[in-house]
């Protein structure tokens, strides 16, 4: 809502005159005062005839912050800076809904900087500029030799903090079946492309791919959040049932890149989405990296947010293809297996179609094989 649509509002119920109008939008030019400051401070209106006058136009309630208990947790939702810029409180999170206290109608630029701090729901109610600042005092930290003091956030789970997704690019198979895909992931690598979604059927190595990449990362001096979208999930609830969101979220924003694998795991989840949505846009925002997994192609996923959606669409998209004769040859001759190509043969004539696939037939093999000779 511009300062001016107020003016103009005012007026047409009679608040202010025309002359008076004009009078305080040059004092606005002249000072770089905000018009409720203005307004109150000069004596055009006073404060409870503006609240009343914006709660009655826009159908926002007006609340006594001295009546009110603010629940620290909500505070933790809006950095300290934006409080003091626009004047705002949060009070309390319930849900998907973050209730804060304005001294002022909302206006498209607020909830511009509020949505890019956080995904939740605005839900704006009106009190004394005077009481919102005497809130803010209360629960965010004061300036300190010109340098604002960092809000603590509660302490973060270590178990987000461990790699779930296994893979070396040290015995890393290259065939025809995946030769894109890996060439992609080196560009990730080499910070060439910033956002990868590899797509693949269950065993076509695309976890074992973003493993690869996590550890060669980390190896870079690179600090990494290499989770499976279900494993981020159980993450996330626990952050939720210890009231620390803010520090889970904080926690995932400081790493340099973010791994995702089983993104098909969202369906049907819209608050997952909604999370998970989140962290990509401050992401791609920040200029980090996003490497992520489905076996399911994004034109295939059901039941999925618009805006998920388009967040996938816009990353670089490699397909694993079924496995080829010459790179089963590969993966099954590595001494990981030490198969005669007898065996090899053998185990080709199953038609294997993924890694999976072939270790599992090869995994039977030595096992006979195992038997057979102990037998003897």
């Amino acid at each position: 809502m511009s300062q001016l649509k107020i003016l103009n509002d005012l007026l047409s119920v009679g608040l202010i005159s025309e002359s008076e109008k004009e009078e305080i939008v040059r004092k606005q030019w002249e000072r770089g005062e905000r018009i409720e400051d203005i307004l109150i401070n000069d004596g055009y209106i006073t404060e409870d005839e503006l609240l009343s006058f914006i709660s009655e136009k826009y159908k926002i309630p007006v609340v006594s912050l001295k009546d009110i208990k603010i629940d620290e947790e909500a505070t933790y939702h809006v950095p300290s800076h934006l409080t003091r810029k626009f004047a705002l409180i949060p009070i309390r999170r319930i849900e998907r809904d973050l209730i804060v206290a304005f001294s002022e109608p909302l206006s498209e630029d607020v909830l511009k900087e509020l949505k890019a701090v956080t995904d939740l729901n605005i839900v704006p109610l009106i009190a004394r500029k005077t009481e919102i600042e005497d809130a803010i005092r209360e629960f965010y930290a004061e300036e300190e030799r010109g340098e604002e003091k960092v809000k603590p956030f509660p302490p973060v789970r270590p178990e987000i903090r461990s790699n779930e997704l296994p893979g070396s690019f040290d015995d890393f198979i290259v065939g025809e079946c995946n030769e894109k895909a890996f060439k992609l992931a080196q560009a990730f690598l080499n910070s060439e492309i910033y956002n990868l979604l590899v797509i693949g059927e269950t065993g076509s190595g695309k976890t074992y791919l973003l493993g690869a990449v996590d550890r060669a990362l980390k190896e870079q001096g690179k600090k990494t959040v290499a989770l499976s979208v279900p494993d981020f999930e159980n993450e996330y609830v626990k952050a939720k049932n210890s009231f620390d969101i803010a520090g889970f979220r904080e926690f995932i924003l400081s790493s340099d890149a973010l791994i995702m694998d089983e993104i098909e795991y969202v369906q049907n989840r819209p608050y997952l989405q909604e999370e998970l949505a989140y962290l990509m846009e401050r992401f791609i925002q920040n200029g980090k990296q996003i490497l992520a997994a489905t076996m399911i192609g994004p034109d295939e996923l059901k039941a999925v947010s618009r805006k998920f959606l388009s967040l996938l669409k816009s990353m670089i998209d490699v397909e694993l293809e079924e496995i080829d004769r010459d790179t089963a040859i590969k993966y099954l001759s590595s001494s990981k297996f030490k198969l005669s190509p007898m065996d090899i043969e053998t185990i080709l004539k199953e038609n294997p179609r993924t890694f999976r696939d072939l270790e599992g037939i090869a995994q039977k093999i030595l096992a006979i094989k195992k038997f057979l000779s102990s037998s003897l």
